[in-house]
């Protein structure tokens, strides 16, 4: 967004201050925030992987209209919508990694152990 909003800057069309600036800047954030709650529950009802590829879509379709947005407005509107696919993303992804590493056998048995640890509990060394 960095470079995104340096142009936005100089654009004389749109004509933006900086706070307006700013505001553009924080709208994906906002929508990364209600997104990675929302998406989050509705992950656990409707399944991660039909979530994840809806947050994806959704994602990639808004930025097509951050692209080719007319107005600020518009501008704002699309990245809100594309935060919150974004938002969706986070969440679901770091589930289905955690899962799929356990689902792993022989792969992931958790941290090595050192030799200051008492061998009070199971090896937890890789196989």
């Amino acid at each position: 967004m960095g470079a995104v909003l340096a142009a936005l800057a100089e654009d004389k069309s749109w004509n933006l201050s900086s706070i307006e600036l700013g505001v553009l800047g924080s709208y994906a954030l906002a929508g990364m925030f209600v997104g990675s709650f929302a998406v989050g529950t509705l992950s656990d009802l409707l399944g991660r992987r039909r979530m994840t590829l809806a947050c994806v879509t959704l994602f990639s379709l808004t930025m097509i209209g951050v692209a080719w947005a007319p107005t600020p407005t518009w501008f704002a509107v699309f990245r809100f919508i594309g935060g919150l696919g974004l938002g969706g993303v986070i969440p679901v992804a770091a589930v289905l990694a955690a899962v799929f590493v356990i689902l792993i056998p022989g792969r992931y048995a958790g941290p090595p152990k050192t030799n200051a640890e008492p061998d009070a509990t199971p090896s937890l060394q890789r196989t």
